[in-house]
């Protein structure tokens, strides 16, 4: 039996790679009712032999730490799509890995958490751009802007 290598998919999961920061929008909610702005810092690199990419996250106010995550990426070869797990500094994960759909070079991920179902896209532009959106849908039905994130390589 020949050694499973990474494909396509998880070489387009790898754009994801690299160290990230920039400015972010997050949108009136209950958490934040007038919104915000905060500064994102994101870590990711490819492992184990390019089968996975590990992100960590932090989000920060007046240059503290005020949220952190963690998220790892890959690709189901079954399902012939990115999957997504994330952990969180407020105790959130998803149940399982979200599975996602690429448009472009954009990824969405969906998956039901513990504050209801979260629709979050990754979009790597050329090679030092990365733009993220998280939306949130409460009820389970309507999406709304959580928080939109601009990001340069550094």
């Amino acid at each position: 039996m020949e050694t499973p290598k990474p494909g396509e998919g998880h070489a387009r999961i790898a754009r994801l790679a690299g160290e990230w920061a920039g400015d972010e929008i997050l949108h009136p909610s209950p958490n934040t009712p007038d919104g915000d702005r905060r500064f994102g810092r994101l870590s990711a690199r490819v492992i184990l032999d390019g089968f996975f990419v590990v992100q960590d996250y932090a989000e920060e106010k007046d240059g503290v730490v005020v949220y952190a995550g963690h998220a790892v990426f890959g690709h189901d070869d079954k399902r012939d799509a990115p999957t997504m797990s994330w952990f969180d500094s407020m105790g959130g994960q998803y149940s399982e890995p979200a599975v996602g759909t690429w448009d472009g070079d954009a990824v969405t991920f969906v998956n039901d958490g513990p504050w209801g179902t979260s629709r979050c896209t990754y979009e790597v532009r050329g090679d030092d751009e990365l733009l993220f959106k998280l939306e949130l849908a409460v009820d389970g039905k309507e999406f709304h802007g959580y928080l939109d994130g601009t990001y340069q390589r550094v």
